[in-house]
Protein backbone atom coordinates (compact mmCIF):
# COMPACT_ATOMS: atom_id res chain seq x y z
CA UNK A 1 0.00 0.00 0.00
CA UNK A 2 2.86 2.41 0.77
CA UNK A 3 4.44 1.78 -2.66
CA UNK A 4 1.12 2.53 -4.34
CA UNK A 5 0.80 5.81 -2.41
CA UNK A 6 4.35 6.84 -3.35
CA UNK A 7 3.68 6.10 -7.03
CA UNK A 8 0.44 8.10 -6.93
CA UNK A 9 2.27 10.99 -5.25
CA UNK A 10 5.14 10.81 -7.78
CA UNK A 11 2.56 10.96 -10.57
CA UNK A 12 0.96 14.04 -9.02
CA UNK A 13 4.44 15.66 -8.76
CA UNK A 14 5.00 14.92 -12.46
CA UNK A 15 1.56 16.39 -13.25
CA UNK A 16 2.27 19.49 -11.19
CA UNK A 17 5.68 20.09 -12.83
CA UNK A 18 4.54 19.29 -16.36
CA UNK A 19 1.52 21.58 -16.06
CA UNK A 20 3.65 24.39 -14.69
CA UNK A 21 6.15 24.21 -17.57
CA UNK A 22 3.35 24.37 -20.17
CA UNK A 23 2.93 28.03 -19.20
CA UNK A 24 4.87 30.99 -20.53
CA UNK A 25 7.37 31.77 -17.80
CA UNK A 26 9.55 34.65 -16.71
CA UNK A 27 12.78 33.58 -15.04
CA UNK A 28 15.79 34.88 -13.18
CA UNK A 29 18.86 32.64 -13.06
CA UNK A 30 21.70 33.12 -10.63
CA UNK A 31 24.90 31.14 -11.04
CA UNK A 32 27.63 30.88 -8.41
CA UNK A 33 31.07 29.94 -9.66
CA UNK A 34 32.94 29.00 -6.47
CA UNK A 35 36.30 28.81 -8.27
CA UNK A 36 36.39 32.54 -9.04
CA UNK A 37 33.70 33.55 -6.51
CA UNK A 38 31.49 35.15 -9.16
CA UNK A 39 27.71 35.41 -9.12
CA UNK A 40 26.18 35.89 -12.55
CA UNK A 41 22.54 36.78 -13.07
CA UNK A 42 20.43 36.55 -16.19
CA UNK A 43 16.74 37.03 -16.83
CA UNK A 44 14.33 36.28 -19.60
CA UNK A 45 11.28 34.38 -20.79
CA UNK A 46 10.71 30.69 -21.53
CA UNK A 47 7.82 29.66 -23.76
CA UNK A 48 6.68 26.49 -25.42
CA UNK A 49 5.88 26.69 -29.13
CA UNK A 50 3.12 24.78 -30.91
CA UNK A 51 5.70 22.44 -32.52
CA UNK A 52 6.93 21.38 -29.01
CA UNK A 53 10.11 23.44 -29.26
CA UNK A 54 11.15 25.69 -26.40
CA UNK A 55 12.02 29.34 -27.02
CA UNK A 56 14.19 31.05 -24.40
CA UNK A 57 14.79 34.77 -24.69
CA UNK A 58 17.54 36.22 -22.48
CA UNK A 59 17.17 39.96 -21.85
CA UNK A 60 20.09 40.60 -19.53
CA UNK A 61 23.00 40.66 -19.20
CA UNK A 62 23.21 39.82 -22.92
CA UNK A 63 20.48 39.67 -25.53
CA UNK A 64 20.32 36.04 -26.70
CA UNK A 65 17.73 33.64 -28.02
CA UNK A 66 17.70 29.85 -27.70
CA UNK A 67 15.48 27.53 -29.70
CA UNK A 68 15.52 24.00 -28.27
CA UNK A 69 14.16 20.93 -30.01
CA UNK A 70 14.78 17.25 -29.35
CA UNK A 71 17.93 17.26 -31.52
CA UNK A 72 19.67 20.59 -31.02
CA UNK A 73 19.89 23.99 -29.40
CA UNK A 74 20.04 26.94 -31.78
CA UNK A 75 21.72 29.91 -30.11
CA UNK A 76 21.35 33.40 -31.55
CA UNK A 77 23.46 36.19 -30.06
CA UNK A 78 21.28 39.17 -30.90
CA UNK A 79 23.89 41.81 -30.07
CA UNK A 80 26.45 40.43 -32.54
CA UNK A 81 23.93 38.76 -34.88
CA UNK A 82 25.76 35.43 -34.62
CA UNK A 83 24.20 31.98 -34.53
CA UNK A 84 25.47 28.54 -33.66
CA UNK A 85 23.93 25.12 -33.16
CA UNK A 86 24.74 22.56 -30.48
CA UNK A 87 23.62 18.97 -30.83
CA UNK A 88 21.80 17.64 -27.76
CA UNK A 89 23.93 14.49 -28.13
CA UNK A 90 27.08 16.61 -27.56
CA UNK A 91 25.94 17.72 -24.12
CA UNK A 92 27.51 15.86 -21.21
CA UNK A 93 24.34 16.04 -19.18
CA UNK A 94 21.07 16.90 -20.86
CA UNK A 95 18.82 16.16 -17.85
CA UNK A 96 17.74 19.78 -17.38
CA UNK A 97 17.10 20.26 -21.13
CA UNK A 98 15.16 16.98 -21.30
CA UNK A 99 13.15 17.98 -18.23
CA UNK A 100 12.19 21.37 -19.74
CA UNK A 101 11.53 19.98 -23.24
CA UNK A 102 9.74 16.71 -22.50
CA UNK A 103 8.61 16.98 -18.89
CA UNK A 104 8.80 14.31 -16.24
CA UNK A 105 7.40 10.87 -17.12
CA UNK A 106 4.50 9.81 -14.89
CA UNK A 107 6.35 6.64 -13.93
CA UNK A 108 9.61 8.45 -13.07
CA UNK A 109 11.09 6.63 -10.09
CA UNK A 110 13.75 9.13 -9.02
CA UNK A 111 11.59 11.72 -7.27
CA UNK A 112 12.37 12.30 -3.60
CA UNK A 113 9.64 14.12 -1.74
CA UNK A 114 11.19 16.40 0.88
CA UNK A 115 7.89 17.92 2.01
CA UNK A 116 4.79 19.34 0.35
CA UNK A 117 5.83 21.21 -2.80
CA UNK A 118 9.56 20.44 -2.32
CA UNK A 119 11.15 17.65 -4.34
CA UNK A 120 14.45 16.37 -5.64
CA UNK A 121 14.69 14.82 -9.10
CA UNK A 122 17.74 12.64 -9.72
CA UNK A 123 19.27 11.25 -12.89
CA UNK A 124 22.85 10.07 -13.51
CA UNK A 125 24.20 11.67 -10.29
CA UNK A 126 22.62 15.04 -11.13
CA UNK A 127 20.05 16.40 -8.71
CA UNK A 128 17.52 19.12 -9.36
CA UNK A 129 15.90 20.48 -6.20
CA UNK A 130 12.45 21.92 -6.86
CA UNK A 131 10.60 24.21 -4.50
CA UNK A 132 7.13 25.48 -5.37
CA UNK A 133 6.98 28.91 -3.72
CA UNK A 134 3.29 29.19 -4.67
CA UNK A 135 1.09 28.03 -7.56
CA UNK A 136 2.67 30.57 -9.95
CA UNK A 137 6.33 30.45 -8.86
CA UNK A 138 8.88 27.69 -8.49
CA UNK A 139 12.57 27.58 -7.89
CA UNK A 140 15.09 25.06 -9.24
CA UNK A 141 18.56 24.45 -7.80
CA UNK A 142 21.17 22.29 -9.45
CA UNK A 143 24.90 22.00 -10.04
CA UNK A 144 25.81 21.91 -13.73
CA UNK A 145 28.49 19.78 -15.36
CA UNK A 146 31.08 22.55 -14.76
CA UNK A 147 30.42 22.49 -11.01
CA UNK A 148 28.57 25.81 -11.04
CA UNK A 149 25.62 26.16 -8.66
CA UNK A 150 22.49 27.40 -10.42
CA UNK A 151 19.32 28.82 -8.94
CA UNK A 152 16.46 29.59 -11.32
CA UNK A 153 13.20 31.17 -10.22
CA UNK A 154 10.36 30.71 -12.72
CA UNK A 155 7.13 32.72 -12.51
CA UNK A 156 4.08 32.35 -14.69
CA UNK A 157 3.46 35.40 -16.83
CA UNK A 158 0.30 37.16 -15.83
Amino acid sequence: MIIFNLNVHAQSVADQLNNFFQSELNFVQKSLNKKNNNIDESSGVLKRNIDNTIQIEIFKPYSESYLINEHEIKIHDLEFNQTRNISIKELENDFFIDFILNGIPYNYEHITIIEDDKYILTKDNLEIAIDFINKDTLQLKYKDNLGIDNLIRFSRKS
